[in-house]
């Protein structure tokens, strides 16, 4: 059973991971490039963007 701050972060990382891999299906996206506008729209660092994409729980 998860807390409502457990749904509430998952909702957020499922966005965020989401918006990232729209971003990436663009043909000729830069990874790091896409990459900074996640970081720069949703306020997270690289090491948490990486931690979303490998579905490790931040």
């Amino acid at each position: 059973m998860k807390t409502a701050f457990q749904k509430k972060k998952a909702r957020r990382q499922q966005k965020i991971l989401a918006e990232y891999q729209k971003l990436i299906a663009v043909p000729g996206a830069m990874k790091t490039a896409c990459g900074a506008i996640i970081m720069k729209k949703f306020g997270i660092s690289k090491s948490t963007l990486d931690n979303i994409k490998k579905g490790v729980p931040a």
